[in-house]
């Protein structure tokens, strides 16, 4: 959530340093559930914002980012 416009749109508050992270922090917990390989995995993010009249925009932006590739290619 970004509590003004001034700091920019939610979407950019997940670089990719942040994608790797939350991308490792899966594969963790994957790893400890045998049971789930296989199955696809998707990274959406949602981004809320404050409008002028005191209400949230909630915006969802489905499979936001892949895995970064961890091969350096």
């Amino acid at each position: 959530m970004r509590r003004s416009h001034g700091a920019g749109s939610p979407f950019e508050a997940v670089p990719l340093r942040k994608q790797t992270r939350i991308a490792r922090a899966a594969a963790l917990f994957l790893a400890e559930f045998p049971e789930l390989e296989g199955l696809d995995c998707r990274f959406d993010v949602v981004g809320v914002e404050p409008e002028r009249d005191g209400s949230l925009r909630i915006e969802h932006l489905t499979d936001a980012f892949q895995a970064p590739d961890s091969s350096g290619t």
